[in-house]
């Protein structure tokens, strides 16, 4: 998602320090940013905080027409306090 790089610049921070902030791997974050894969809900939430953006706004992201190209697969969270069901 353009938004979510765009974003990420505009905060000066790599690509490291938002999967670091979110409990993966920089390759997630490039991922998402190239449309590859979209994140569940525990790294959606930890997306919005790393980015300090609104849930709304960057779900608009996901969801926009634009953006609609199909995804390979979704991308979880390593966090360590995340509950497996």
């Amino acid at each position: 998602m353009e938004y979510v790089r765009h974003r990420r610049e505009e905060l000066g921070k790599t690509q490291k320090d938002v999967a670091d902030e979110c409990f993966c791997d920089a390759t997630t974050i490039s991922q998402i940013e190239h449309r590859r894969l979209v994140p569940r809900l525990v790294l959606f939430e930890h997306l919005t905080r790393a980015l300090k953006c609104s849930p709304k706004r960057l779900l608009r992201e996901l969801l926009h027409p634009m953006n609609a190209e199909p995804t390979v697969r979704a991308a979880t969270t390593t966090d360590p306090t995340e509950r497996r069901v």
